[in-house]
């Protein structure tokens, strides 16, 4: 099926070097990042305004972790050494 969106669904684009921010600014509809977002945001959206792209930037970020579990605690230990490095 054709897609509902028109012209076509959003192309947001994420990650987390300066790189990142400017190619979501090039080719993407948003940025998506995670973490402190200041300088990556500030890259966006000075991007964004050299592209002369039409409308807002649009950019979702910050912490993101949602992580299921059945035993919390267990879980917690596993995951915590690839948050601190997040």
């Amino acid at each position: 099926p054709l897609p509902h969106q028109r012209p076509r669904p959003p192309l947001w684009v994420g990650g987390f070097a300066p790189a990142a921010a400017r190619r979501a600014a090039r080719l993407g509809d948003g940025y998506i990042g995670t973490a402190d977002m200041v300088e990556q945001a500030r890259l966006f959206r000075a991007a964004w305004a050299e592209s002369g792209r039409a409308g807002p930037p649009r950019l979702a970020g910050g912490h993101f972790w949602l992580i299921v579990s059945r035993e919390p605690r267990k879980t917690f230990r596993a995951v915590v050494p690839h948050v601190r490095y997040q």
